[in-house]
Formats: structure tokens, sequence, C-alpha cells
């Protein structure tokens, strides 16, 4: 695993606070309300220059401001933050992830001004369709933020996850974000479609209430799916009906015991390649927990019920405490040099019934990396 020396990149979750309910996204229940116990956390100013050292920060080539809960626009000390890492070292490189949808266009403007960042704006379709997935977010006011950042000297890439519903958008979504001065027009294939080695056809949605309103479909270019964990091109059906929170995805664990005796260890023999390690890379949330990744710090709110989540905050609270890997309390040497990054490490060498932690198999497993497989 990595060390505090070698770390060259930090992924950073400013808040976990967001205008948006996307159906896939842990912090809410199938796009309709979100989960109850959320911890909602921003991380201000002064926490980030406590946290970052002069030393360590003159160290990274990249920082990225994205999260697994929150858009990073809603922390209010952003622009202080940005301004303070290019004063300690002008050459790192900062990324900010966003839905577009908040703010006012004077902050856009503003902020563009800078000239410190590079911004990704998640917009995942034209007026009529980019809110079918992207629930909550105002079409017009996305784009008048993105015009104002834009026009102000801001570099702004245009990132599309590709769905049924909008696959059809492509061309002339491109050709809308070359018009508006957006830098690059990504594609992406996005997460929600897959299922260890089986695949989803769907993507349920539920309104406020917790009743179905309906589906997302996937793409039907086989080159716009996300197969990066579906050894077979079997489809799970999701069913026309009312379930409780996470109850469906609990029936598709309990179809793995019947298939494999076991939910997990038909991976026992899975080969690990820690991209983490790879990236020299590591992910600090919104409370500051110091975390080899994203995927592992998922689990740090407690928002997610899924059983890999659990197993994993299991496997964390049976060791340590959220004290003890939080750069608030602790320097990130201390927690990176400390014993945890290790036992991550050293759980691979066990079966999943005997603790090797089933994130980092789902998300890590050699040539079937997710991250690997989201980009068209």
């Amino acid at each position: 695993m990595i060390r505090y020396e070698e770390i060259k990149r930090v992924h950073i979750e400013l808040s976990s606070m967001c205008n948006a309910a996307c159906p896939s996204c842990p912090r809410n229940v199938d796009g309709g309300y979100t989960v109850p116990w959320m911890k909602i956390e921003t991380m201000s100013y002064n926490d980030f220059v406590n946290i970052f050292h002069h030393d360590f920060l003159r160290n990274l080539d990249f920082i990225l401001f994205c999260g697994n809960y929150g858009d990073p626009i809603l922390c209010k000390d952003l622009p202080k933050i940005t301004e303070y890492v290019n004063s300690i070292n002008p050459k790192t490189f900062m990324r900010i992830h966003t839905n577009g949808g908040v703010r006012s266009v004077e902050w856009w403007e503003s902020f563009a001004l800078s000239k410190k960042v590079e911004v990704v704006f998640s917009i995942d379709g034209l007026e009529d369709t980019n809110h079918i997935y992207r629930r909550g977010v105002v079409w017009d006011k996305v784009i008048e933020n993105a015009k104002a950042f834009i026009s102000n000297g801001g570099k702004a890439i245009w990132e599309y996850l590709i769905f049924k519903h909008n696959e059809h958008q492509l061309e002339e979504a491109k050709a809308f974000s070359e018009k508006l001065g957006f830098e690059k027009f990504r594609l992406k294939r996005p997460f929600g479609f897959e299922f260890y080695q089986y695949g989803f056809n769907s993507m349920r949605v539920i309104n406020k209430d917790g009743k179905f309103s309906h589906y997302i479909e996937e793409a039907t270019n086989a080159n716009h799916k996300n197969k990066a964990l579906s050894s077979t091109d079997e489809k799970l059906t999701r069913e026309n009906f009312d379930l409780p929170p996470f109850a469906y995805e609990n029936m598709l664990y309990d179809a793995l015991i019947t298939d494999h005796g076991s939910k997990f260890d038909f991976l026992n023999d899975t080969e690990i390649q820690c991209m983490a390690s790879d990236n020299k890379e590591i992910y600090i949330d919104a409370s500051g927990g110091v975390h080899p990744c994203c995927f592992l710090g998922h689990s740090s709110n407690n928002a997610s019920a899924s059983p890999e989540a659990v197993q994993y905050l299991n496997w964390f609270e049976e060791r340590y405490t959220s004290d003890s890997i939080n750069a608030k309390k602790h320097t990130i040497k201390e927690i990176v040099n400390g014993d945890y990054f290790q036992s991550i490490v050293d759980s691979w060498n066990k079966t999943h019934s005997d603790g090797r932690i089933i994130t980092c198999t789902k998300m890590c497993a050699k040539n079937k990396n997710i991250k690997d497989k989201l980009w068209v």
C-alpha cells in the first residue's frame, strides 16, 4: 500500500451536501429521498489549512475536489481553498466535479477569474433529458452558470453519462458544448447497472414518498454499457413494484448465496491491483477521515447499507475509531504510515468469509478495474 512519502494525488470531499438526487448516488434511496442517517458535513478553510501542511502540498501534482456524497461547489470556502493551494504550490493541478446547478452567476464569474482550476460539469443530456438522472438539477441554472464560468476565462469540461434516454443526443450535445466554449466533451459509462458477475437491465427510481416512479434504462449501444464487473451478458430484470430501501439488492445477494454457497467466496481467488497504490493517491472525506480511496471512504458516512459497505464498516470498527484516521486530529503522515492502510492489504490474503474486504475485490479486481471501463 502507498506510503506518505509517495503521495502525489489527493481526492477530497469538501462537502457531503448536494442539491441533486441521482438514483445511483449512495446519499439517497433510488433518487427519492436522502438516507435518513446521512451525516451532512462541510470542510472549512481552517480545516483544510490545518490538514494540508505546506510541505505536503508542495509534493502534490493533483487535487481532485469531488467526493462520494456531495457537490464541492456547496463548500462556501472553496474559492479560498483553491487560492491557498495555488499560493503554496502553483504547479498543483486542481479539478472540480459539479452538477453545475448551484451558486449565482456572479459567483461563477468571480471563481473563473482565479483561473486556478478545471471544472467538470456533469450534464447528462439536453434540456429535455438532463433532469431524468440529475434529479433536482435545473437545466437553465446549469447552462447560465457554465456560460458565466467559461465567458470569464474558466476552463470547463462537459462530462456526459450515457443512458438509453439520452444516447440519441450525443452529437447534438457535443455541438452545443462547443458552441458554449467547453474545452472537452467527454462520454462516460454510468455506474448503477453492474452487479458482480451479473448486470442490471435498468435502474429503479422512486419518488420522495418511497413509491416506484420509473426506470432508467441502460444505453442500447454495447460500447456505451458499463460491463466492468460482468463476466456474462446475463441481465437481472427489475420488477415494477414498490420495495423497501435496499430490499432489491439484498434479494440479489441472496441469489449469490444460492449460486455459490456464500455471498462472495466465489471471488476469493480474484487478484487485486490497487488503484490507490498505482495512482499514488489517497482520499479524504468531508469529516477529515483519511482513506486509501473513495471506494472505502464511501463507507465512512455510514450512509450506504449495501453488504460490502456494512462488512467494511464492521471490519473497521473492530480495529479502529473514526478519530484514529481523522486528519483534524492526526497528521496525514501518521495515518497513512500507521497500520490502518497495511491492515487493508493484509486482508487480501484471506477469504471474504474470514475478513477479506469485499470493496477491494469489487473495485480493484485485476483486469476488471471498474474505473478503466467507464470512459468511452
